[in-house]
């Protein structure tokens, strides 16, 4: 499942290397053999990306003090002097790919769900236990960070805080929430209507309810930025 490995990837794995990580972790698919996977398979490579995920957002922003938009040319269109330019712009380029990578696995994985369903009618009380747990688990990585958080807001008033990592709100994910467009529409259809939000706070994992809202005195619904990784 692993394809040839271009330019960018060789060079990202040097990188690897010379932050002493293994690159053994770090591997590289090819999205149009997903279809061709088992259920077990999928739920592997789901694994392994959504742990190489997880590991390179959180080297990004820990290590080089950056994220997925963050500007790496000066405002006169200079590479910034203050930033590693080349490291940020190989990791860039791998979550992406992984992004994508991970959107395939989704996929196919629901398909191999509905396609065990239904292949074992007799154990169906079974399969949808199997169905149901998987949900959670699909939300493992942080797509989002927590900047400013406004004071008596929304966001402040359910437990947020700057510097947390949001991982879903609601269904929202890694996976789906196009660069945050899906939590501003899944934020604008829950006005005054409790969200759960699974997030990480440095190393453990929080659960918060928040309550999408204008009734109080700052703009917006949640009262604070969220920064994609």
């Amino acid at each position: 499942m692993t394809y040839e490995k271009d330019s960018t990837e060789d060079s990202f794995m040097g990188l690897m290397r010379h932050l002493n990580l293994d690159d053994a972790k770090f591997k590289s698919y090819d999205n149009t053999s997903f279809e061709r996977l088992s259920y077990d398979e999928l739920s592997d490579a789901k694994s392994n990306i959504e742990e190489q995920l997880d590991t390179l957002s959180h080297m990004l922003f820990q290590e080089y003090r950056a994220d997925m938009e963050t500007s790496l040319v000066t405002e006169d269109g200079f590479p910034r002097n203050d930033i590693d330019v080349v490291a940020v712009r190989l990791i860039r380029i791998k979550i992406i790919r992984l992004r994508n990578d991970l959107r395939g696995v989704y996929v196919n994985l629901e398909k191999s769900l509905v396609e065990r369903f239904n292949g074992n009618k007799a154990q169906g009380a079974m399969q949808e236990s199997e169905v149901s747990s998987q949900s959670p688990r699909m939300y493992t990585i942080a797509f989002a960070l927590v900047g400013e958080v406004v004071e008596n807001g929304p966001a402040h008033m359910s437990g947020l805080k700057e510097g947390d990592r949001i991982i879903s709100i609601d269904n929202v994910h890694a996976g789906n929430h196009r660069n945050l467009a899906g939590v501003l529409q899944k934020v604008q259809s829950n006005k005054e209507k409790e969200l759960t939000v699974q997030l990480f706070r440095d190393n453990s994992r929080m659960t918060l309810t928040l309550v999408p809202t204008d009734n109080w005195e700052g703009n917006g619904l949640l009262g604070c930025r969220l920064i994609p990784l």
